[in-house]
């Protein structure tokens, strides 16, 4: 009898050390190698620290998976990975997360995004079935698809979700919070859901719900010069766009009042890069000013700082411009280098993720060339896109940053 139990006791313990595992290195997700204990099953308790491509569906059924750090990428143009919480099932996203295909969370499964995090969904999303879901301040859910939110499904959102279809929800699904909602399409909201207290659908689209600020568009550089033929050719990208209806470049010719000078149409909802490019037929035979100004769909704007255009042999050119060598680079070291004279001065340099939040700050002087390189020894960039910005009193230069 006692030979059984222990056979029984040394049983378990086998079970339960195997349904415990951590990634140990980058790579396929379905690559056993990559773990400390294989591949996670669907009840299993894993541990993500590393960057893993998704070349599998998961199914976290009554197991609990946490990403610490690290990353899941579901690369685009093969099979679209979805991803399935249920049956008291946890996903904890401490990281960046991107899968082509859907995100479902039910039947009492649980989902929390942490505060500063980025998930993407470019398929649909579905919370239902006494499902749970946290959206921690500074956090950001983009849905390209459509929500639904079912049967007694509890949302939490202090940071933000954005949808790029319609929402629909139903049977006393619930969305509280501090955070926004915003949706490309309809809200659909009946049988006693709320969301942020509404129980009144929007209708057509573009909607926004809750107290807290809407994502704004993340510009990454904007630039203009003179052509050869007479126009002035402008140039700009956004890093993500939300609620975006359009632009409006403006002039001034003493840098005080600005005046309208052309609209371009926004693109309302994008989590990806997007280049602009607009040319504009002008008289101007002097220095001049030009800044961007973007107007949400509610009728809220933001105005950029305003860049100067020197006329110089019978060209303008943009006085402030930046660079960064090597650039996609490793985030341990970078050189910027700005094409103007710099004052001698105390610059600001500060780095900021695609979310704005802030992850260096440093007071730092340039060089008489307009040199600066910055090699981090306590700071760890993690694979992405950031913001690299340098402001003094009379400048403001931002430029993008890609960590491989």
């Amino acid at each position: 009898m006692k030979r059984n139990y222990l056979l029984l006791f040394l049983f378990a313990a086998f079970q339960f050390a195997f349904s415990q595992t951590s990634t140990i290195s980058d790579g396929n997700w379905n690559t056993s190698g990559n773990w400390s204990s294989g591949v996670p099953a669907d009840g299993a308790t894993a541990t993500i620290t590393h960057n893993m491509t998704l070349n599998k569906h998961l199914n976290i059924n009554d197991g609990s998976y946490t990403l610490n750090g690290g990353s899941i990428i579901d690369n685009s143009g093969g099979t679209a990975y979805n991803i399935d919480v249920r049956g008291n099932g946890y996903f904890e996203v401490a990281g960046k997360v991107i899968i082509e295909g859907n995100l479902e969370i039910r039947n009492f499964g649980e989902f929390v995004l942490k505060s500063g995090d980025t998930m993407l969904v470019k398929g649909n999303t579905d919370f239902r079935n006494d499902s749970k879901i946290t959206i921690e301040s500074g956090a950001v859910l983009i849905i390209e698809g459509n929500l639904e939110m079912r049967n007694d499904n509890e949302t939490t959102v202090n940071g933000n979700i954005s949808v790029g279809g319609n929402l629909t929800s139903r049977n006393s699904s619930i969305m509280t919070g501090t955070g926004n909602l915003q949706t490309s399409g309809i809200i659909d909201i009946k049988n006693s859901s709320q969301i942020f207290g509404s129980t009144s659908g929007c209708s057509p689209g573009p909607c926004e719900y809750g107290s807290g600020i809407g994502l704004p568009i993340e510009l990454t550089y904007f630039d203009a010069k003179y052509t050869s033929s007479g126009l002035i050719q402008f140039n700009w990208e956004t890093a993500t766009e939300i609620n975006n209806d359009f632009f409006t470049i403006e002039y001034s010719l003493a840098g005080k009042t600005f005046n309208q000078l052309k609209t371009v149409k926004g693109a309302g909802n994008s989590n990806r890069e997007l280049q602009y490019e607009v040319f504009v037929k002008t008289d101007f035979q002097q220095d001049i000013y030009v800044r961007l100004v973007q107007t949400d769909f509610d009728g809220a704007y933001k105005t950029f700082n305003p860049i100067y255009l020197r006329k110089h042999n019978n060209e303008f050119i943009s006085k402030q411009e930046i660079n960064i060598h090597p650039n996609p680079g490793s985030g341990q070291k970078f050189q910027l280098n700005i094409n103007k004279e710099v004052e001698s001065v105390d610059y600001l340099l500060s780095i900021r993720d695609l979310n704005g939040q802030l992850i260096y700050e440093e007071q730092v002087q340039l060089s008489n060339n307009g040199k600066l390189e910055k090699e981090f020894n306590q700071v760890h960039l993690k694979s992405g896109i950031y913001l690299v910005s340098l402001t003094s009193k009379n400048d403001n230069f931002i430029t993008k940053y890609i960590v491989k």
